[in-house]
């Protein structure tokens, strides 16, 4: 498994206050908050072995690039639950 919490809020989003106590480095990424999240994929695609899951968390709004930029990686969309995404390696 791989679970993966990594900045993905674009620079300049508004966020919640109690967001604001974090270090920015740990909430903000470019690429409209993707950067990090993009060079996951490939990296858990090599990683993972036949049925291994990567779980994402990240924006409602992103979800639909995310699924795109893994299952162009080789990872199948399994399931989402709220802010996160779950895909498979088949």
């Amino acid at each position: 498994y791989i679970f993966a919490n990594l900045p993905y809020v674009p620079l300049g989003y508004s966020v919640s206050p109690e967001v604001h106590k974090e270090p920015e480095i740990a909430i903000y990424a470019d690429s409209q908050g993707l950067d990090l999240v993009t060079k996951l994929a490939p990296q858990a695609f090599k990683s993972l072995k036949k049925g291994g899951l990567v779980f994402i968390e990240s924006l409602p709004e992103q979800q639909d690039d995310i699924t795109e930029i893994y299952t162009k990686a080789g990872l199948r969309f399994d399931k989402k639950a709220g802010l996160v995404l779950v895909f498979v390696k088949h």
